[in-house]
C-alpha cells in the first residue's frame, strides 16, 4: 500500500510542476503576443506618418504611384470644407430664423431697428 501513495504522491507531484510549466508558458506567450502587437501598432503609426508626410511634401505632385490616393486626398478635404462651410450655412440659418421667432413673440415688428440689429449678429 506504500508503493500505491508513493506513486500517487509522485504523480501529484510531476503533474503540479506539468501545470506550473504550462501557467509559466503561457504568461510567456502572452507577454510575447503583446510586444508583437505593441510593435505592429508602432510599424502602423510610422507607415501613417510616412504617408502623411508624403503627401505635406509631395502631394501636390506625387509620383505616379501615389498619384491617386494623393488626388483622393486632396478631393476628401476640399469636400470636407465644402461640408463645414454648409454646416455653418445652416446654422447661422438656423440662429437667424430662431432670432425672428424670438422677435415676433415678443411683439417686435421685421422691420423695426432691433431685429435688423439682430440679424447682423453671428449667431454661431
Amino acid at each position: 500500500m506504500a508503493g500505491f501513495f508513493e506513486n500517487v504522491g509522485k504523480l501529484v507531484t510531476e503533474k503540479s510542476k506539468q501545470a506550473v510549466n504550462k501557467a509559466s508558458d503561457l504568461t510567456e506567450l502572452a507577454s510575447i503576443k503583446n510586444e508583437v502587437s505593441s510593435l505592429e501598432k508602432e510599424i502602423r503609426n510610422n507607415y501613417e506618418w510616412i504617408g502623411r508626410r508624403y503627401y505635406e511634401v509631395d502631394g501636390k505632385d506625387p509620383h505616379e504611384l501615389f498619384k491617386k490616393q494623393c488626388d483622393d486626398i486632396t478631393s476628401m478635404q476640399e469636400r470636407i470644407a465644402e461640408l463645414g462651410r454648409l454646416a455653418e450655412s445652416i446654422k447661422k440659418r438656423s440662429a437667424s430664423s430662431e432670432s425672428q421667432e424670438e422677435a415676433e413673440a415678443s411683439g417686435v415688428a421685421k422691420d423695426g431697428a432691433w431685429f435688423e440689429s439682430q440679424q447682423n449678429n453671428d449667431f454661431s
